[in-house]
C-alpha cells in the first residue's frame, strides 16, 4: 500500500503532467469555434470543440448555399503518453495519421511526423479572428487561410 501511494504521489506531482493539461487548455482557448476559408465551388470549415481536456473537430466541405457535400476529415488533438498529437483522419484513408506537437509560441503550433509523406508538418498560427494553415514537407507546402465565423448549421439535400 505504501507503495501504491509513492507511485501516487509521484504521479500526482509530476510537473509533466500539469504542463501537458496547460498546453491542452492553451491550444483549446486558440482552436475552439468555427473556422472558414473560401474554395471557388463554396467553402471548407474546421469545427473545434474541446472537451475534458481534449479537441475534436471535423473538416467539412459545403456548398455556397451551405449545404454540405462531404466531411472531409475527422480531428482530434489530445495527450497520448507524455506528448501532444494532431490525429488527423481523412475521409479517403483507412486509417488516422498523428503529428506530434514540436512548437508552439504565441498562437503558433507546429505538428510533426517526418515518416508520413506528406503532409509531414501542419502549422496553426492563430492571430485575433484569422488563422494561417500551413501544410508541407522538404519539397513543398500550401497555406490555406480562415476566418473565425459565427456557428455553421449543416443543411443536407433532402
Amino acid at each position: 500500500m505504501k507503495y501504491f501511494r509513492f507511485v501516487l504521489l509521484i504521479f500526482v506531482l509530476n510537473p509533466c503532467f500539469f504542463a501537458q493539461d496547460e498546453i491542452m487548455e492553451e491550444l483549446g482557448k486558440h482552436f475552439t469555434g468555427k473556422w472558414t476559408r473560401n474554395i471557388q465551388d463554396g467553402s471548407i470549415a474546421e469545427n473545434w470543440t474541446f472537451e475534458n481536456g481534449i479537441l475534436t473537430g471535423t473538416a467539412d466541405k459545403f456548398t455556397r448555399e451551405m449545404t454540405i457535400i462531404k466531411n472531409v476529415e475527422n480531428l482530434m488533438i489530445t495527450v497520448l503518453g507524455k506528448n501532444i498529437y494532431y490525429i488527423a483522419h481523412p475521409s479517403e484513408n483507412k486509417y488516422p495519421i498523428a503529428f506530434e506537437l514540436t512548437e508552439r509560441h504565441k498562437g503558433k503550433f507546429r505538428f510533426e511526423n517526418t515518416e508520413h509523406d506528406f503532409p509531414s508538418f501542419i502549422k496553426y498560427h492563430f492571430s485575433g479572428d484569422s488563422l494561417n494553415v500551413s501544410i508541407g514537407n522538404k519539397e513543398k507546402d500550401f497555406i490555406f487561410v480562415y476566418t473565425k465565423s459565427a456557428n455553421i448549421e449543416k443543411k443536407t439535400d433532402d
